[in-house]
């Protein structure tokens, strides 16, 4: 496990991601915003919908310092605990979520879950990356 306050590693990849199953064509299946900021790129945030037959994708300028908040955010949450979590029940319908990061130097964060009952730390997190993803995309777009 990555111990975040020693070393304080450069975020280069931020996603969070669900699927939904049950469906019909036309509605959401599968949704994901990620944050790539690899070294010497500019940051950007894409967010992509899969609707069956028709996906769409789409990129949002974002900066070094939304990535060094974003980063914070997590950090302060303690998501490097997440690292591993894996919630998978028997259910009919319903969604998977997945949140997942990487850093500059190679540690990686990966949670996923399909219950009824997930852990709310894991749930926090996604929620955080969503809102936090989905507000530079807002910004970009006004």
């Amino acid at each position: 496990m990555m111990t975040w306050i020693m070393m304080v590693p450069l975020l280069t990849y931020c996603s969070c991601s669900y699927r939904s199953y049950g469906l019909p064509n036309g509605e959401i299946q599968y949704s994901y915003y990620e944050l790539v900021a690899d070294e010497g790129t500019a940051p950007k945030v894409v967010y992509c919908e899969d609707r069956g037959a028709e996906k769409t994708k789409t990129e949002y300028a974002a900066s070094a310092e939304d990535v060094a908040e974003l980063y914070d955010q997590l950090r302060a949450m303690g998501v490097d605990s997440l690292n591993g979590y894996q919630a998978d029940e028997p259910m009919c319908g319903g969604k998977s979520y997945r949140i997942y990061m990487e850093f500059a130097n190679g540690e990686k964060v990966n949670a996923t879950w399909y219950t009824h009952s997930p852990k709310q730390q894991a749930v926090r997190a996604y929620n955080a990356i969503e809102k936090f993803l989905r507000n530079i995309a807002r910004r970009e777009k006004k």
